[in-house]
């Protein structure tokens, strides 16, 4: 892809320079590196400057009506361009404690938006950025630094990069490093979401663009817990993690999942769930809520551990709370039960399934499928969904949408799909 780069011609007109910034948002599973520090939330209300972000484009303009052009450009493109997201994947470690470096790939949809821009305004092509990237043949490299730890008083909040120190903690390598630079650590890339793209005239922040609701918010309202709370229900909603009526399937049937752990406040940020830091009262409602318009109360739901973990509701008032014929299997944060199974046999349509909380404790090879938990998203190379190769299946709450699964999904996934499958594909 092709970015047209206009150039500057001198002059004596009073010039504006804009800028669009990407503001990385929550990654799909865990990163390694400094990046997981920063992203345990979407950061969609902190200031740009404690919250990482990657410089799309620059725009040079002598033109006062520009501003009001781009925002509408990057309006009308956004509502017709692709899903907007970076791939994110460690590099080999470089040799220094306070940063990591990353390969960072960007979709289709953010490439259609720095293509269809520089066709109608003299983008600046500047070393470092997303679009220089973008139009080379390399995918780009970033440094992320480490947050200094609190022990250290004298220190700042983070180790400040060289380039633009005073806000932005990701150092762009640039394109051409990355050729002969360091390689993939190994692993999976991460999606790493985009909800907001930050818009500057002369450094100075007009407003942010918020792409799951598709409109411009002035900085002071796009700081607001409100709109970040709406801008996280929208995103469940869409993607199918907030069921917004009642799905139940005809006659009885099975379910599974694990790990929702209801009231943990950490596992928003540990496990980078669409929801707003620390706000375990709505996670909890959208959970129980997405279970109970899954599964009837005729319906049997083997649940593979961990209901609760560090919370101040006891796991039976949860369980009162959930309806069907609950399986519960054992989880390494569960209280002790008399008669709780460590993992269970099941048999669907000829298919054999172990159910069990923990996959590394199957130590032998089972001739069937092994559907567990434990693991989270924590790494979607050894841990996806699906894994046919291997015959595992990841039922952890964040792989499969929030919502239970039904063995008859199951049973169409392993007796016709030969594909690995990093998440669910929900239904609609």
């Amino acid at each position: 892809m092709a970015v047209i780069a206009t150039p500057l011609a001198a002059t004596d007109v009073q010039r504006n320079t804009y800028r669009l910034d990407i503001q990385l948002g929550f990654p799909k599973a865990r990163l390694e590196g400094a990046l997981e520090w920063w992203l345990g939330d979407p950061g969609l209300c902190r200031g740009l400057d404690q919250h990482p972000y990657c410089i799309l484009l620059e725009i040079d303009s002598a033109r006062p009506t520009d501003r009001d052009r781009i925002m509408h450009a990057v309006d009308r493109i956004c509502a017709d361009a692709g899903p907007m997201h970076l791939l994110v994947s460690l590099l080999e470690e470089i040799p220094r404690e306070d940063a990591s470096l990353y390969q960072v790939v960007p979709s289709a949809g953010i490439r259609d938006l720095v293509l269809l821009l520089s066709r109608a305004f003299p983008v600046i092509v500047s070393q470092g950025t997303l679009a220089c990237t973008i139009g080379g043949e390399s995918p780009g490299s970033f440094m992320a630094f480490y947050p200094h730890r609190p022990r250290d008083p004298a220190r700042s909040r983070f180790i400040e990069p060289k380039r633009e120190a005073a806000r932005i903690p990701l150092q762009a390598q640039g394109a051409g490093d990355l050729a002969c630079g360091p390689q993939p650590a190994g692993g999976r890339a991460v999606p790493v979401d985009i909800f907001r793209i930050a818009f500057r005239e002369n450094d100075a922040l007009v407003a942010e663009y918020d792409l799951v609701r598709r409109e411009w918010l002035s900085p002071s309202r796009s700081r607001t817990g409100r709109e970040a709370r709406s801008t996280l229900r929208r995103l469940r909603t869409e993607n199918g993690f907030q069921m917004c009526a009642a799905g139940y399937m005809p006659g009885q049937r099975a379910f599974v999942i694990s790990d929702l752990h209801l009231g943990h406040v950490n596992s928003i940020a540990r496990y980078k769930r669409p929801f707003f830091p620390g706000n375990i009262r709505e996670m909890d409602r959208v959970l129980i809520r997405n279970w109970n318009w899954t599964v009837k109360e005729s319906d049997t739901v083997f649940y593979l551990g961990d209901l609760s973990y560090m919370s101040e509701v006891p796991p039976e008032d949860y369980l009162r709370q959930l309806a069907g014929d609950i399986v519960y299997i054992e989880g390494n944060h569960d209280p002790a039960i008399a008669g709780m199974p460590h993992c269970v046999l099941k048999r669907y349509r000829g298919v054999p399934f172990l159910l069990i909380h923990n996959p590394d404790e199957v130590t032998s090879p089972f001739p069937g499928w092994v559907v567990y938990g434990h693991v989270h998203n924590k790494d979607l190379s050894r841990y996806p969904f699906f894994d046919p190769e291997k015959r595992r299946i990841n039922v952890s709450a964040e792989m499969v949408g929030y919502r239970p699964i039904s063995f008859g999904e199951l049973h169409r996934l392993v007796t016709g799909t030969r594909e690995t499958l990093e998440f669910r594909d929900l239904p609609p």
